[in-house]
């Protein structure tokens, strides 16, 4: 767990040094703020791709499975409930 933050660390620090090399190469004009939107939309990516890595890693059927349960229950016990109301 720690090498995989460390590594995950290490990337976002290189693409930040390398983002402020690219915007310092750039010229002023309109070009940079399509530049910097490049960029940031770089940095978002290179930040969420863990999270999108381990989303691929959780089984959808099981998720739904459980879910299906936890509805039945919650509309049975509602069902309980207004009977019990009337």
């Amino acid at each position: 767990m720690i090498g995989f933050l460390r590594s995950w660390c290490e990337g976002i620090t290189i693409s930040i040094f390398v983002t402020i090399i690219i915007e310092m190469l750039v010229p002023t004009g309109n070009i940079k703020k399509y530049v910097r939107v490049i960029i940031g939309i770089y940095i978002v990516f290179v930040i969420l791709n863990p999270i999108v890595s381990n989303i691929k890693n959780i089984d959808i059927d099981e998720f739904l499975s459980a879910t299906n349960i936890e509805k039945e229950e919650v509309f049975s016990n509602n069902r309980r409930n207004i009977r019990n109301i009337y």
